[in-house]
Parts: C-alpha cells; structure tokens; sequence
C-alpha cells in the first residue's frame, strides 16, 4: 500500500511516518516511484506506539528495534533489553505515584487547615454579632 493508505490505517500522518523513516524504525519497500507500505510495516507502526504509551522513548525503540532487525523477534537479547526497558518505566512510574501520593497528602492537609481557619473566623464574626 502507498503511504496514504498506510497513514489512514495507522491513524496518524505522513510526518509521523516519514520520521519513522528516518529513525528506522518503518522500513518500506522501495518501489519504482513509491515506497510500499505492508504487514511488517502495519506491525511495527502498532509496536513503536505501544511501547510509546508506556513510556518508552524514541531512542529506546530505535534500540530495541535495532536488536530486532539484527537478533531476530523472539532472541533472549531482544527480550532482556525489553524486560530492563519495562522494569525502568515500572520503577518510574512507582517513583511518580509516590511522589503524587505525597503531594495529594499535602493538599488534604492544607485543605483541612483551611477550613479549619474558615470555621474559627465565622464563629468568631457569629459571636461578634451576638456581642453587639
């Protein structure tokens, strides 16, 4: 398929898919006056944005890719180098979410101290009413 098709069945455009390119990590086949977009193609445009969603850079997916086209889908090195790149963006998002409990914790506590502070000022203004 020409890269319009390929474009529309990946959801994306001609830009994303050209630097693909030029990252090599889409590699279509060359035709007379075209490039020729496949299967292979298809399945890596799907796996470069799924390891994207999870975290994954673009450099990291050039690596992996690389080990890919040279060791083969399935080698014990392609797999290793995946698993490290997963247990990195699982330790950081680990990292994140504390960091974001912390911070929800914070905001509860500045939260109640408000309305803590809101409450003591309208008794006082009530009892100042009752005063006068």
């Amino acid at each position: 398929m020409k890269i319009g098709e390929f474009v529309q069945q990946c959801r994306t455009t001609k830009d994303a898919v050209r630097y693909y390119e030029e990252l090599g990590l889409i590699l279509p086949q060359r035709g007379q006056s075209f490039k020729e977009y496949g299967e292979d193609e298809l399945s890596d445009f799907q796996a470069i944005k799924e390891m994207q969603q999870l975290g994954m850079s673009l450099k990291i997916i050039q690596s992996i890719f690389s080990i890919k086209r040279t060791k083969k889908c399935g080698s014990s090195v392609l797999i290793k180098t995946i698993l490290e790149q997963l247990k990195k963006e699982r330790l950081k998002l680990s990292t994140e979410e504390q960091s974001i409990r912390r911070k929800k914790k914070d905001i509860d506590l500045l939260i109640e101290a408000l309305q803590n502070t809101q409450l003591i000022e309208e008794e006082r203004a009530a009892n100042d009413r009752e005063n006068l």
